[in-house]
């Protein structure tokens, strides 16, 4: 195999098939998730995903919402059949 660069962008020069350069391959078995720094790493970011707010909604997107709610809810009573007894 030739030579190429590394293509996360590092910069350095590869001859790994995968194009990806050794140094950037300890990065990433240090981060992934089979490791427990990887593990440790992976729960820290999804904390922090899960403490981000949402954006709240607003008034237009509430009431689209509800319009929709109130159509299926109008669809569902139609269709189901009502039994006699």
């Amino acid at each position: 195999m030739r030579q190429a660069q590394c293509r996360w962008q590092c910069g350095r020069v590869t001859k790994n098939i995968s194009r990806i350069c050794d140094d950037c391959w300890k990065e990433s078995e240090r981060l992934s998730s089979n490791t427990d720094e990887g593990f440790k790493a992976w729960a820290k970011r999804s904390r922090a995903k899960a403490a981000r707010e949402k954006k709240p909604r607003t008034a237009k997107q509430k009431a689209a919402t509800d319009k929709l709610i109130a159509m299926r809810r109008q669809k569902l009573t139609k269709e189901l059949p009502v039994t006699e007894l």
